[in-house]
């Protein structure tokens, strides 16, 4: 009998799943694929084995020959899917409701085939495999409390759990996944919004951090509850002495500003190839705008498929006025950079060296930096499908964000781990994970 064997089949997203095919023919060549749909939209991969003299196919153990990815990569059917011939161009995976799975179907076939040939062929055998952002121990409640909007995550229990706040870039709206699965490893997490959602500002334009500022209630905890504030601040769930901060792109902007801004209240920060340099016209505090650095949009060079990187836009950091970067010698706290060295987005790596330098001057070494190569700008938690571009709703076109998908793949793998080793150690608590306690960073 023929069958695909994957444990577990229902885990975290950034769990590894062990999978071994079992029962054909000795020696034999078979295509293993792996396919899943998010918001009918069809992604897929597919690898070339040869089955060992008992007729095993072990992902931990065996090389792939080709198709999606060559090499041992036991993880290599989830990371490694990309959209489906036939579907909309610019998709990108991003889980939008974090309350169910993400339903991957494994197959296997007879034969050494490609993706044409797959669709023509009756698999061998199947299984599905369940991944999900959010933990059976997590609790999901909306915020609404004067200004501010977002979803809170937090561990169930009173606590006290470490927290964090969640941002990400400049497409606007909220992106859970994130703060779901922070949520998941023990960390109390704010997936915060800050403009293109409910009644939030419709851009980006005149925000003020004093927005954030509201935010670090926190402390004592939001909750969807209309009673009073009294109440809420009497909540006690949340580790004392600081939250911190977390966001891609934009987002890592923000998280180093809140820093920058409010050191008594932010003891760690984590900026995802987030720009050390205001890019945003009209962001300010207390009334006072801050510098920008300006960009040309007629430098964007449209690729044969009409793709753009917005890199392209950007001369070289070195030369730009220091005025227009964040002052992140304010910050008391650690912060954590992680820099994907192919990031085509604008120019992480040299904005960060800039930002280093900063540091230096002013005798500065509360910092770390992961770098990665050839890995691009949307660093995200591991094993779901790879983005090396999609379609931007602020340029309203693909957008090419650089990297490999191998490299890039084990790039969100080790940045993520090491993100939350990162907040256990600087945020503190005691913190909860499914699968252990990760070693020290």
């Amino acid at each position: 009998m023929i069958f695909i064997e994957a444990t577990p089949q229902l885990t975290l997203i950034d769990e590894k799943v062990k999978v071994t095919v079992r029962g054909v023919e000795p020696g034999s060549n078979v295509t293993l694929r792996s396919e899943l749909e998010e918001r009918k939209i069809k992604f897929e991969a597919h690898a070339h084995y040869q089955a060992d003299d008992k007729g095993e196919i072990s992902l931990t153990e065996k090389s792939s020959l080709g198709g999606s990815y060559i090499g041992v990569e036991p993880m290599g059917m989830f990371w490694s899917m990309q959209l489906s011939p036939g579907q909309k161009p610019g998709f990108r995976y991003a889980k939008k409701d974090v309350t169910t799975t993400m339903d991957v179907t494994l197959s296997v076939y007879k034969g050494h085939l490609n993706t044409e040939v797959l669709d023509c062929n009756e698999p061998l055998a199947t299984t599905l495999v369940q991944k999900t952002y959010i933990g059976p121990n997590v609790e999901r409640l909306k915020v609404h409390h004067g200004r501010i909007r977002g979803m809170l995550y937090k561990p169930k229990g009173p606590g006290p759990f470490p927290a964090i706040i969640d941002m990400f870039g400049n497409t606007g709206g909220i992106i859970e996944f994130r703060s779901a699965l922070f949520a998941s490893r023990g960390l109390v997490s704010y997936c915060l919004p800050y403009f293109a959602y409910e009644d939030l500002p419709k851009t980006m334009d005149n925000l003020e951090l004093e927005y954030f500022e509201v935010l670090y209630d926190l402390q004592r905890c939001f909750l969807t509850s209309l009673e009073a504030i009294d109440w809420l601040m009497s909540q006690t769930f949340v580790f004392p002495g600081g939250i911190g901060t977390v966001g891609n792109s934009t987002g890592g902007s923000l998280a180093l500003l809140l820093a920058s801004y409010f050191p008594e209240k932010v003891s760690a920060a984590v900026s995802i190839n987030g720009s050390t340099a205001h890019m945003t016209p009209g962001l300010g505090y207390k009334g006072v705008e801050f510098h920008f650095q300006e960009f040309e949009m007629s430098k964007f060079k449209p690729a044969e498929d009409k793709s753009i990187c917005g890199i392209d836009l950007f001369t070289d950091p070195k030369t730009w006025n220091e005025e227009v970067f964040v002052k992140v010698e304010k910050a008391t706290c650690p912060i954590l950079f992680v820099v994907g060295e192919d990031d085509l987005n604008w120019p992480t790596s040299g904005m960060v060296e800039q930002s280093i330098a900063r540091l230096k001057v002013h005798g500065k070494n509360n910092y770390h930096v992961l770098s990665y190569h050839k890995t691009g700008h949307l660093i995200e938690p591991p094993y779901a499908p790879v983005c090396i571009k999609s379609y931007h709703n602020l340029w309203g076109a693909i957008m090419r964000y650089g990297g490999s998908l191998k490299e890039h793949a084990d790039a969100q793998e080790d940045a993520w781990r090491k993100m939350l080793q990162f907040f256990y150690k600087h945020v503190g608590g005691v913190p909860y994970t499914h699968t252990g306690t990760p070693s020290k960073l």
